[in-house]
C-alpha cells in the first residue's frame, strides 16, 4: 500500500492530466476511456469517465464489474484495481445534457509497472529466424457430452526486443483474451548458428492490444541461479544482434 502522500500526489496528477486510461475485463478485453474528473457521492468516492470504448465502438459495462487499468503519471505506468459504481449516467452541466459517462470507484491503491531496467537491443529476422509461446489454455471439446480441458497450448510469435530482464513479443490479438499480467509463460527462440533453442520461463509484465496484434512484455521467471543463467544467455543474444547492427 503506497503512503498516503504518495497516493494523495498521484491523484493530484491525475486530476491535473486527465489522461487516456486502459481499462482491462476479466475476459481481457482493453478498453481506453478517458478520465474526466473526481467527486465524492453516496456511492463513495467514483472517477467519472467516458464511455469505453474498443476499437471505434462505445462497451457498456456492468455494474459492480471488476476491472484491472493502466494510467500514466509523468514518466510512470501505474496500475490499478477497481469496480463500475455506475456503468453509465448522463451528465448534465447548468440544466444541459453533455452526453454521458461512466462511474469508477476510485482506486484505493496504485503499483508501478515493473519496467526492464536492461539496455534492449532490437530483434533481428537474420539471428532470430522462429519463437515459440507456450502457455495455459482452454479448449471446449464437443462430443456427445461437451467437455472443458485446460493444458498447454502453443503458438509462434514475432520477438520484438530482448535484453538482460526479459523480451518483448508480438502475438496474434486472440491472445488478449488468454494471456492476463503476472501469468506464467514459456518461450522458446530459434538462434541461427546454434543447435540449442534459447528456452526460458516468463512472467507477463505489460501488455498493448492494437487493431490486429497483442504485444507483451515479459520478464524472466526462475530463481537466482536460473535468472542467472537465463539472463547471462539474453545478453549473449544482445551483444549479437549489437555486432550485427554495427556491421550494416
Amino acid at each position: 500500500m503506497l503512503p498516503a502522500a504518495s497516493l494523495q500526489r498521484i491523484r493530484k496528477e491525475i486530476a491535473r492530466a486527465r489522461p487516456a486510461i486502459e481499462l482491462n475485463r476479466s475476459d481481457g478485453a482493453a478498453l481506453i476511456a478517458c478520465y474526466l474528473d473526481r467527486f465524492d457521492c453516496p456511492l463513495g468516492a467514483v472517477w467519472m469517465i467516458s464511455i469505453p470504448v474498443l476499437g471505434r465502438d462505445e462497451i457498456t459495462l456492468t455494474g459492480d464489474e471488476p476491472l484491472t487499468g493502466f494510467v500514466r503519471v509523468g514518466q510512470r505506468v501505474l496500475r490499478f484495481s477497481s469496480r463500475v459504481v455506475v456503468a453509465q449516467a448522463a451528465l448534465e452541466r447548468n440544466a444541459e445534457t453533455e452526453g454521458r459517462v461512466c462511474l469508477l470507484a476510485e482506486p484505493e491503491d496504485f503499483a508501478e509497472v515493473q519496467r526492464r531496467g536492461w539496455h534492449r537491443a532490437r530483434a533481428r529476422h537474420q539471428l532470430i529466424s522462429e519463437a515459440t509461446l507456450y502457455f495455459e489454455g482452454s479448449r471446449v471439446i464437443a462430443g456427445s457430452e461437451y467437455e472443458v480441458r485446460r493444458g498447454m497450448e502453443r503458438t509462434s510469435v514475432q520477438v520484438l526486443d530482448i535484453s538482460g530482464g526479459g523480451v518483448s513479443f508480438e502475438a496474434d490479438a486472440r491472445l488478449a483474451h488468454e494471456l492476463q499480467l503476472d501469468e506464467t509463460v514459456r518461450l522458446t527462440i530459434e538462434v541461427a548458428g546454434e543447435s540449442e533453442p534459447f528456452g526460458f520461463s516468463a512472467q507477463i509484465r505489460n501488455r498493448r492490444v492494437t487493431d490486429s496484434k497483442v504485444r507483451y512484455g515479459v520478464a524472466f521467471h526462475g530463481d537466482d541461479r536460473l535468472f542467472g543463467e537465463i539472463s547471462g544467455r539474453a545478453l549473449h543474444l544482445v551483444f549479437l544482434l549489437q555486432t550485427e547492427d554495427g556491421a550494416e
